[in-house]
């Protein structure tokens, strides 16, 4: 990597902990930068060993001090609460978050190593499929839909909190769903932030995605997701009996 990362403010502390760049205000408080660290590289941990893969790009985490480092970093005005993957590259990826500081969520362990977990997991998707990404850039250079990329985040998210029920419920809707929706769709309402329907489809990608785990596992499917993303058309429907298609190319 040359020069500052982009969307880390130019007068954050850089530091690496357990092979994990960190980017921190000065003003960040100790117990806060080690509850970070810790989470991290917990998180970190989990979603290397659930998709049995080593990244080879540089992990960054940037940890908002507050609202408006933020916005100036990212351009845009977000939650408090708010984590993302607003960039990977082929030598790196980058997480934020922010501090525990701004809401008592973002100190909440098991919710930030999901979230973690997730984001994580997306800079994986990047790598193993040889994609780059730029927020805003509408997902131009993803070689992987919404759909199956936030589905696995997901669903190792959920699985790294040992919320196997939650993930029960979710696919005993799916299998009983009176309407589903296209692959597509899906991915346009995932991708954008502000549509009304993206929790839904949040819910419903998950589903779909850990119901494919159950009969391959998800190592499968992550190691596989390039040949997942070329077996759908976007105009597939995300249907239990279209997923089941996929026995013909994972079996």
């Amino acid at each position: 990597m040359i020069g500052r990362l982009p969307y880390t403010p130019a007068n954050y502390e850089t530091t690496v902990v357990g092979g994990v760049f960190f980017h921190f205000s000065a003003q960040e408080l100790k117990s806060h930068r080690e509850f970070v660290q810790q989470i991290s590289q917990t998180a970190l941990q989990v979603a290397r060993e659930s998709l049995s893969f080593v990244p080879s790009r540089q992990v960054h985490v940037c940890c908002y001090h507050n609202s408006e480092d933020a916005a100036r970093a990212l351009d845009r005005r977000v939650s408090p609460t708010m984590a993302m993957a607003p960039f990977s590259s082929s030598d790196c990826g980058l997480a934020i978050i922010h501090s525990p500081r701004l809401d008592p969520m973002n100190a909440d362990d098991l919710r930030m190593q999901r979230i973690l977990t997730h984001e994580f997991v997306h800079l994986f998707v990047s790598e193993t499929s040889g994609s780059s990404k730029v927020l805003g850039d509408a997902n131009t250079n993803m070689r992987v839909s919404a759909w199956l990329n936030e589905g696995i985040a997901e669903v190792v998210g959920l699985q790294s909190i040992a919320a196997e029920e939650r993930l029960d419920r979710m696919v005993e809707e799916y299998l009983v769903a009176q309407k589903l929706y296209e692959f597509g769709m899906l991915s346009q309402w995932l991708d954008d932030i502000d549509n009304a329907s993206r929790q839904f489809a949040f819910t419903h990608v998950t589903a779909a995605v850990e119901w494919l785990c159950r009969s391959h596992g998800i190592r499968t499917i992550f190691h596989q997701i390039q040949r997942i993303e070329e077996f759908f058309d976007p105009l597939d429907c995300c249907s239990p009996s279209c997923l089941a298609e996929l026995a013909t190319i994972l079996d």
